[in-house]
């Protein structure tokens, strides 16, 4: 069963933005890097080689470091989730309609 849990602002169920990772301000560093070199990999001569395999090193970098993030932001939900208390938002919208 998929649950969903609500992040609010305003306090109410004590929530607040996920924490910002470091691994994922790298990760945005490297494939800003990346693209552009790859780019001027298109380029003939040792500098398109060069450029390109920098960019394909940066790329690869990147992609592996936004997953490692994911994975960061994941465990910090399931952690909000397991401390939350029954903060979920499970319920059955017929039931809500009827009720109202």
């Amino acid at each position: 069963m998929t649950q969903w849990i609500r992040f609010e602002r305003n306090g109410r169920i004590g929530f607040g933005t996920l924490q910002v990772s470091l691994v994922g301000k790298a990760a945005t560093l490297c494939l800003l890097y990346a693209f552009p070199l790859l780019f001027l990999g298109d380029h003939p001569g040792w500098g398109g080689t060069l450029a390109r395999v920098i960019g394909w090193a940066f790329a690869i970098w990147g992609t592996a470091l936004y997953w490692w993030a994911a994975m960061l932001y994941l465990a910090q939900v399931r952690s909000l989730a397991s401390s939350s208390g029954g903060h979920t938002l499970g319920r059955n919208p017929g039931k809500e309609l009827r009720n109202h």
